[in-house]
Parts: C-alpha cells; structure tokens; sequence
C-alpha cells in the first residue's frame, strides 16, 4: 500500500523506500500559528499515519519545520533539519548518514537568510545576507559559495570557492544540481543566463561552458537524473512563442540544445513586438519593464500594467497565451513592471521594499504607469492595472493612492486590510514581509499602505473589479469582501463601478479550470468596457 493522508498543509520526504517523513495536521499543536507543520514524523509504509514516530519539533511561533533525507551524490547521504524562523529566514541542522555516520544533528552556523544545499562532500550557500565564516574570508550577499562540509562543522579553517558573486544587474534565481556539477540560472538584467560549474572528484570546482543571451524570454532548467547524468531539462519561452522543451548534457563544451516540443500557439504573433524599457522612479532608481505592443503605427492603447513586487519573486517573460487571445489579438497593449520587492537584482531589491520601504514597491509601479503615458503607449483613460495576492495590495494601493494614474484596476485575491492581516489564514507567516500591526511602530508605515484604511469618501476611484476565492486557504476573502463594503457604502461616486466577484472552489490562486477561464473572460470584459477597447470583436 501507499501514503494516504487527510486534506492539510502537507511536507513529505522519502527517507528510504518503505518510510517517509510527514509534516502534516496531527491534531492541536502540530501545526504553527501561520497554518504550517511544525512536526516532522517518521511514518512507516502498512502503519497508521497516527502511530508516526516524531522526529522533530519546532516552535509553535514557527513559520514551519522539516526534516528531510538527501541522497547525494558520490555515495554522500545526510539527514537535514530546519526550521523556518520567519518567512525568510531559516535555521538548520544536518547529520551526516553516509559516507561516515554522526550520532546526532549538528546546528549549521550560516546566516539565518541563506538557501542551503549540499553536493557530495561539499556544502553550498546561496547569501541573502552577507556572510563571514571563520578564517577571514567574507561574502556579499547575493553569492553563492561552497566549502567542505565536515571541515566547516568541525570549526576548521576552511577554504571556500566563490561560484557566483553578484552585481548591480547580475543575480542567481536558482540552483540545480546534475551528476557531476551545478546549473546556476542567472538574471542579467532581467534576461536568461545559465552559469554551469562541474566539480571534480580530486574536490575541485571548475567552471564549464553556461548559457548567454540578450533575448527578452525566460529560461527554466530541471535536472533530468540528478543523481545519474547531466542531462538537463530546460523550457524556453518568449511572451509571443510559446514554451519549447529541450533537452542538453552540461558540462562538456558549448550547450547543445535538442528541441523535443513545443506548446501549441495560442494566438497569431504578427504585428507585435516586445521591448524592454526603463522608467526611473521617485527616488531616481531605474526600475525596469516589458512592453508587448503593436508595430506600424504609433498611437495611444489601451494597456494593461501587471505587477507583483514581493517575496523576492522575479518576473519573467512569459508566453502571454491568455493574454494573447484576450487582449493583443484585439489591439491592446500589456506590460509587466519589474518593481522593488521583486528578486529580479537579488535579495537588495527585495528587501530594500520590506516593511517600512514598502513604499519603494508602489513608487516604482506609478512609475512605470507614468512613462507608459509619456511615450505615449497609451493614456491614463486608457490604462489599467492588475495584480493578484501579494500584487493585490500593490493596486489596491494604486487605487487608494494614485487613482489618477489609472481607468481601471483589476484587484485578485488581494491583502487589503493590513490591521487583520496577520489573524487571517496564513498571515502570520507574513510578518517579515510587510511588519507586525500589534506593533505600535510597524503599524505606523502599515497604516499609510493598508488600503482598507485609506479609503477617501470625497475621491472618485478608478473602476474596480474585485475577485477573490471562498475556498482560498493562504488569503482569507475577506479582504476583499470589506473593500468592496467600505466602496460601496462609503464612496458612492464609485460605487456603480466597483465589481466582486467570489470563487466557491480552488484556492488561492488554483481555481478550478472552468472558474479560471470563467475568471479570466471576466477580467478582460471588464477591461475592455472601462479601457475602451472591442474585446468580442475579431483580431485586429
């Protein structure tokens, strides 16, 4: 028989093949105060999930709490502990199994914001912090570097090799390990790089022909047997070709690429182009975008502006098929901000928009709404806006504070009463992120973004469209059920043009496809009636 467990936040690892590690709902106390496990237990197959064995525990004031096993390369196994402190920092153990077993967990003393990684006998970080182990070595954040791990927890002078070390533009998205070496996926500048380092059994690290390019697309690798080739996975997409699917063996010379599928075309790509430009925000930072618009002649569109702006998520160029259909095909203009908050120039980026800075996020996105006006892509009557969770707060605070800026603001799944925030679902496990309201000083900046708050009865709001899940478990629908309360009973020179719309499946952001296609064809009527632009009339 197999693993069967209750509908829950669930984590699960193999440890061997008759027995994982579980982190799921095991009754009071099993789980954090932000919905996640906080035990890991030891779960035998042909047992029943209650008699699992625990294993490890973390603190009910957690984020969450896993132990996994690692089988690694070159006959390497450890046991890894960790326990997540805050949405971004992390603490953790390791045991050694294999090739020579320790008796018990080892605290590893890295930085608490760090992503750990191990390859055969080496340990690799990538920095979100700065770091200086012992022996006089230092590193920025952003790096990423690599010792010997069992030199390193002995407290030994250790020697480390820096694989990657970032600037203004360059940072690393990710880190996939093959047989013999490490696929780094880069960012420059926003667009796609691969950094290929092979590591030899003499214990040396040796960079290896990667992957460059100035096209606007995005790039995703996937080892295709970590443990037995270099063969990688790797998915090519630009925002008018759909994905690409092709296979290469890194490590050798030049990457060779084998095309094996594509996704189908949605729709007809001829007379659009897609650019990058740059808007520069209030406090003179370059902040950058992308714009797919229409060739031949120049005139002012209906655009809409995408943004999201936290959690160090990056946005990429993806295949725009929705939007594509919907929206470009009938002559309008789409464009995606690269805002702070983001990950797109490393974990500065990200950060320097937390909390008290979050300010920085909204500034960046009026930004680009400005310059898309002054090039005349298009004009505030003609301009929407649009983000989801995390993204729904950033345009619920375009609608709140620059409603000039925008016609109309398409608002999902959105955190909009930041007070409550952090009693609702998962929104405890937010704190890093945005602040702490029981605090009185951290209430102070969330206060002046919480756009439940700062709703104005005298100011005449942009059209907007709420939507949201009653199923969604991570952004309570709440949020969005108020807001529309407080526009409608409060602002009554915007209440025939404040829209709801609410979910009863999915979560929350996986509707079930009929909702989302339902969702979507929602989205662009109601762009298209306060954009003004023909959204059931042919291609244009």
């Amino acid at each position: 028989g197999g693993f069967a467990v209750p509908l829950a936040k669930t984590e699960v690892s193999y440890e061997d093949e008759d027995t994982i590690l579980v982190g799921t709902d095991f009754g009071p106390g099993s789980m954090t105060n932000s919905g996640y496990a906080r035990t890991a237990r030891r779960w035998r197959r042909g047992q029943p999930l209650e008699e699992a064995e625990l294993v490890f525990e973390g603190e009910a004031g957690d984020v969450s709490a896993h132990q996994w096993r690692d089988y690694n390369r070159r006959g390497f196994v450890y046991d890894w502990r960790a326990r997540s402190v805050s949405f971004f920092e992390r603490v953790y153990e390791v045991r050694p199994i294999s090739p020579q077993a320790a008796e018990g967990f080892q605290q590893l003393p890295v930085p608490r914001r760090c992503s750990v990684h191990s390859f055969a006998d080496q340990l690799v970080l990538e920095l979100e912090e700065d770091f200086a182990p012992p022996g006089g070595a230092s590193f920025v954040s952003g790096s990423v570097v690599a010792a010997p791990l069992a030199a390193f927890l002995a407290g030994e002078a250790t020697e480390w090799r820096t694989l990657f070390e970032p600037n203004t533009n360059r940072s690393v998205s990710e880190v996939i390990r093959t047989r013999d070496g490490l696929v780094l996926q880069v960012l420059d500048a926003v667009k796609p790089q691969l950094v290929v380092y092979l590591y030899s059994k003499d214990g040396k690290w040796t960079q290896a022909v990667g992957q460059e390019t100035t096209e606007i697309a995005s790039v995703s690798v996937k080892a295709v047997d970590g443990l037995g080739c270099n063969h990688v996975w790797l998915w090519k997409q630009t925002m008018l070709q759909p994905a690409t699917l092709y296979v290469a063996e890194v490590g050798g010379g030049p990457l060779e690429l084998k095309e094996l599928k594509s996704t189908a075309r949605k729709f007809n790509p001829e007379g659009l182009e897609a650019s990058q430009r740059w808007a520069r925000s209030k406090d003179g930072t370059l902040v950058p975008y992308f714009l797919v618009s229409h060739t031949g002649e120049a005139r002012a569109r209906p655009t809409i502006l995408y943004g999201y702006g936290g959690f160090g998520v990056s946005l990429t160029p993806r295949y725009m098929s929705t939007k594509g259909v919907a929206w470009l095909s009938k002559g309008g203009a789409y464009a995606i901000a690269n805002i702070r908050g983001g990950g797109e120039f490393g974990p500065m980026w990200h950060r320097n928009a937390t909390g008290e800075g979050r300010h920085l996020s909204f500034e960046d996105f009026a930004a680009v709404a400005e310059d898309l006006v002054a090039t005349g892509v298009t004009t505030a009557g003609q301009l929407g806006a649009v983000g989801g969770s995390n993204g729904g707060l950033l345009v619920g605070n375009m609608l709140v504070q620059y409603p000039r800026l925008f016609a109309a603001i398409a608002c999902d799944a959105p955190l909009l009463d930041m007070k409550r925030y952090t009693q609702l679902l998962a929104g405890a496990s937010w704190i890093a992120e945005y602040g702490d309201p029981s605090n009185a000083t951290d209430w102070e900046w969330l206060r002046n973004y919480s756009p439940y708050h700062n709703v104005d009865e005298e100011v005449e709001y942009p059209a907007v469209l709420f939507k949201t899940s009653s199923a969604d478990d991570r952004v309570h629908p709440g949020h969005a059920r108020k807001m529309t309360e407080r526009l409608l009973v409060e602002n009554p020179a915007s209440a025939n043009d404040t829209w709801f719309f609410e979910a009863t499946e999915g979560g929350h952001a996986s509707p079930t496809l009929r909702q989302r296609a339902f969702g979507e064809a929602l989205k662009y009527r109601f762009f298209g009636r306060y954009l003004g632009l023909d959204v059931d009339g042919p291609a244009s």
